[in-house]
């Protein structure tokens, strides 16, 4: 029986189905290239490699990959460039199994593989990572700019260690790719129906190579250029629900004690701007001989950010803290939620109380990420050297400018709680919203936030590789690392509800009515005034002054209730916004990594058999600095420095087992430990403790601490899991398999806070909100993966130009609490937050005479957001979003060999976001519903 055997050989689909379908396990597909960058990429797959041309091709080669891998590898690969099926390489990895991702503004972004967050990201096998975060954000890296993306479901001593979940690695072009020159680019044109913009994105690439008498040369420069305007609407539920407050006036008389719930206010939200994104990346290739090469990497990744968010919102509990100026809440034609027994409303309506509030966000964000690299590999006979040294610097930078308004008088507002999609909807009926003297200005609010990261990364593999035996490889290296992160932030406000200054005594200021955002036209209150972005940014001079001596009158006004707002405006005094010192946050960390890995390969009866066995040792060694913000009682603030060092070392075994059953059956197992080291930020060792005010209420005793505090804790331990795996993997043709897959992962240490009472000599009994490992858990589940081209002698003609495939993964998970903070004194298992139970992706492909298509949908279950750490209660309580679902549709078509025309449509469906909170048992509110742009794209590719 063949080791290395498909036994067909007809065609292969599209890399469309290659991208879309299965796990293919396959790292890249080259255009006109040598094999030489493929075995760079997948030397631990030792996996035999047809070089052809064509769409139809890629799935020949992903499956002979994926048939003659060592180690559990899914991937998309671009046959061509810039034919990666998406924009970004988040919203390409959302399409390959066992994966998921959540959406914000309108694209992926957080990266699940098999229900966990915490995954390693490498460029080209290195380490990158996005300014203080210990992995790159993958939403950064365009599509055009990229030749595969490979995902590790399970990891192998010579990667570098993958994270719990599994390790990324994103993968450019070099110029050996390439047969010779080589030019090519992209451009594209969307528009996003939500936001009624437009935007476009391009790249270009240039490439070749030179034979000299120094040897053979390679230069290749990529640059690409995206950018996206977005437009989300929200209409909210407060996820703070509360008893109606029984001092208003409530009606009809039966509820008039209040003892129902409502949420604290409803509103609307909206989240808006424009994403750009300028990258390029330069690679050089020396080959003086056959044994030797020598190369150099750059990558910048750059990211610029206009956001904007808009909220407008009703208090339907609040009271007014100062009666002169507002009365308690009247709630009117109140209707109770059958069956809770009068205790949750369903619909109401409210007049006074606090007035309506709202506020204008504006903000600029930007990021710098660049990585620069040598190396050389180098090959004599079975011996194989290879070294690699790379220096990584990003920052992110973020300015932010508020603009708060109340409305001058209450506006009644009527609301249903349990509206259209079963979200709030309500409406204000005499609210005069287009006129500038119905709002009051309440405040002002700016931020500047900056964190940073920068690191030395150098490792050294050294393989050789036997004729014969049954050892066939030995790999081994060593590699270190030297990373920082720091972080500096500052903020300063002015609250001045109670001023009631006019908003048009700000007429330095211009006004807008802001954006509808909502598809349906059953939520009333949909729009109001609000001051442009642009005057907010371009006078944020002008409102530092209007908020300083709008919070010195308040404060003056009344010394006694006000007194605080002269606070506030002592941080008004500089031109811009001074960094807290108690804000600063500063880690250091060096690692120290080995590996020793072998390769046995031997027939068991008539079964070739290949085993992997290996294990690597990393020592991390971690300095972190914080500086607490201590108040004693009559709120005076010290700062106090505080610097904690710590270290562990990490053993990480791997085995693993790849038996042919048949030329076409093929069984895996393995069995691999991995690991991921805690976010800087969780490490920060300061802390903020704050004495409780005395209550009002001599008789009040439902606090049970004296003071409160949150921290960081340096103290973590990394995560760990044990990862088992087995899958079988039946081919019954060149473009078709089966596979199903099943795992199980022991895990133990997820980082959550946890608010528990503890003893200071100083405070008294602290009620402390700290991050802390949580106890054992445990992920299992299974994979199906179906594909194939319908090019069977049995099927039309007419079909042969069709593919289909289909993907589901089915996930279960559970981590236990501390065992000291339940009362009986037990560990408890609670939910896995962002784990679906079931995943699924199907696509439908066309192929023929230069035309293609691709309808793929997704779809991802509900999961848990977040949960309340209430142990030893009955049912759920927490937060939950409803399941979503995406159709996205392409078509492409080849006028020559040179030029290329296409059209998307992402999103088409458009179905909005949905999550609520479970209160208890019985009564639950959604929270958001949220409508999410339909882009249109069209676009033209070229290469010579």
């Amino acid at each position: 029986m063949s080791r290395l055997c498909i036994p067909f050989a007809k065609t292969a689909l599209s890399v469309a189905l290659a991208t879309v379908l299965i796990p293919s396990q396959v790292l890249a597909q080259q255009t006109d290239a040598e094999v030489e960058q493929t075995e760079q990429a997948t030397d631990s797959t030792d996996a035999e490699v047809i070089l052809v041309k064509g769409l139809r091709s890629s799935l020949m080669k992903a499956q002979d990959i994926k048939m003659n891998s060592d180690s559990i590898v899914d991937a998309i690969v671009a046959e061509d460039i810039g034919k990666l099926p998406d924009l970004t390489a988040a919203e390409s990895i959302a399409r390959i199994a066992g994966i998921q991702v959540n959406r914000r503004s309108d694209e992926a972004r957080d990266i699940l593989i098999r229900g966990l967050p915490n995954v390693t990201t490498t460029f080209n096998g290195r380490e990158l990572f996005t300014a203080e975060l210990r992995q790159v954000q993958l939403q950064d890296f365009p599509s055009q700019a990229l030749a595969g993306i490979e995902v590790y479901k399970s990891g192998t001593a010579d990667l570098l260690e993958p994270g719990l979940a599994g390790l990324v690695n994103v993968r450019s072009r070099r110029p050996f790719d390439f047969d010779g020159e080589k030019i090519s680019g992209t451009l594209r044109y969307a528009y996003n129906d939500q936001s009624e913009k437009s935007s476009p994105t391009g790249s270009i690439l240039y490439s070749n190579r030179w034979t000299t008498g120094l040897g053979e040369i390679g230069f290749l420069a990529n640059a690409t250029f995206t950018q996206s305007e977005y437009h989300n609407g929200v209409r909210y539920n407060d996820t703070w629900f509360r008893n109606a407050n029984k001092w208003g006036s409530i009606s009809p008389e039966q509820f008039s004690d209040g003892e129902f719930l409502i949420p604290n206010r409803v509103g609307i939200y909206q989240d808006s701007g424009k994403r750009t994104r300028p990258s390029w990346n330069m690679a050089a290739q020396w080959r003086p001989n056959d044994q030797l090469e020598i190369y150099a990497d750059a990558i910048y990744q750059g990211f610029r950010g206009e956001g904007q968010a808009d909220s407008f919102w009703f208090h339907l509990v609040d009271w007014d803290r100062y009666p002169t100026q507002f009365g308690d809440p009247t709630l009117t034609n109140v209707v109770m939620v059958e069956g809770t027994d009068d205790g949750q409303a369903a619909s109401l309506t409210k007049s006074g109380g606090l007035p309506a509030m709202a506020y204008r966000s504006t903000n600029k964000g930007a990021t710098d990420t660049y990585q620069f690299a040598v190396g050389a590999k180098w090959q004599n006979g079975p011996l194989k050297i290879e070294t690699d040294l790379a220096y990584t610097d990003s920052t992110y930078e973020k300015e932010e400018w508020s603009f708060d308004t109340s409305t001058r008088e209450d506006w009644l507002v009527n609301v249903d709680f349990f509206g259209e999609e079963g979200g709030v909807t309500f409406d204000a009926p005499n609210a005069n919203v287009h006129d500038l003297d119905a709002y009051n200005f309440r405040g002002y609010f700016e931020s500047h936030y900056k964190v940073g990261g920068s690191g030395v990364q150098w490792k050294t593999d050294l393989t050789y590789t036997f004729d014969d035996g049954i050892l066939n490889k030995i790999q081994a290296g060593v590699r270190f690392t030297d990373r920082d992160a720091t972080r500096d932030s500052g903020n300063r406000l002015a609250g001045v509800l109670y001023l009631n200054k006019p908003l048009s005594s700000l007429d330095f200021l211009e006004y807008e009515q802001t954006f509808n955002p909502f598809r349906s036209d059953k939520q009333g209150f949909t729009t109001y005034l609000a001051p442009t972005r642009d005057s907010i940014i371009n006078n944020h001079e002008k409102l530092s002054q209007v908020a300083y001596e709008s919070a010195t009158e308040l404060g003056n006004s009344d010394p006694a209730r006000f007194g605080w707002a002269l606070g506030e405006a002592e941080k008004f005094l500089t031109p811009k916004v001074a960094y807290d010192p108690a804000n600063y946050f500063e880690a250091k960390e060096q690692t120290y990594a080995a590996y020793l890995q072998a390769k046995f390969m031997f027939d068991l009866g008539d079964m070739p058999v290949d085993l992997v066995a290996g294990a690597r040792v990393t020592r991390t060694e971690t300095e972190v600095t914080g500086t607490s913000r201590l108040f004693d009682e009559n709120y005076n603030l010290t700062l106090e420095n505080i610097t904690v060092g710590g270290d562990y070392t990490d053993v990480l075994p791997n085995i693993s087992l790849a038996m042919n059953l048949t030329d076409d059956l093929k069984l895996r197992t393995s069995y691999t430990k991995t690991r991921t080291r805690v976010d800087f930020a969780a490490l920060n060792p300061s802390s903020e403790i704050r004495p409780e005010p005395p209550s009002d209420n001599p008789n009040d005793n439902t606090k049970d601490y004296d003071a409160t505090a949150s921290s960081g804790n340096p103290y973590l331990k990394p995560l760990t899991s044990d990862n088992f795996d087995i899958s079988l993997e039946y081919y019954f043709s060149d473009s078709a398999y089966v596979s199903g897959a099943t795992f199980y992962r022991d895990l133990f240490g997820f980082t959550r806070n946890y608010p528990r009472n503890v003893e200071d000599q100083q405070y008294g009994t602290v009620r402390l909100s700290k991050p802390e490992n949580t106890g054992d858990g445990e992920i299992w589940g299974w994979e199906l993966n179906a594909q194939t081209f319908m090019d069977y002698d049995f099927m039309p003609e007419a079909l042969h130009a069709f593919g289909i495939s289909a993907n589901v993964t089915r996930l279960e998970g559970k981590e236990r609490f501390p065992g000291e903070l339940d009362a009986v004194g037990e560990e408890t298992y609670g939910p896995i937050p962002g784990l679906s139970k079931y995943t699924y992706n199907t696509a439908v492909f066309y192929e023929k005479d230069g035309f293609s298509a691709r309808l793929s949908y997704n779809k991802r279950d509900t999961w848990v957001n977040w949960f309340r750490n209430t142990i030893g209660a009955e049912g759920f309580t927490g937060n939950k979003t409803k399941a979503r679902d995406r159709l996205d549709l392409s078509a492409s078509y080849e006028i020559n060999d040179n030029f290329t025309v296409y059209a998307d449509i992402s999103n088409i469906m458009a179905n909005p976001f949905h999550n609520y909170v479970q209160h208890n048992d019985n009564i639950a509110y959604t929270q958001d519903i949220r409508d999410e742009g339909r882009y249109y794209g069209v676009g033209l590719k070229f290469s010579f």
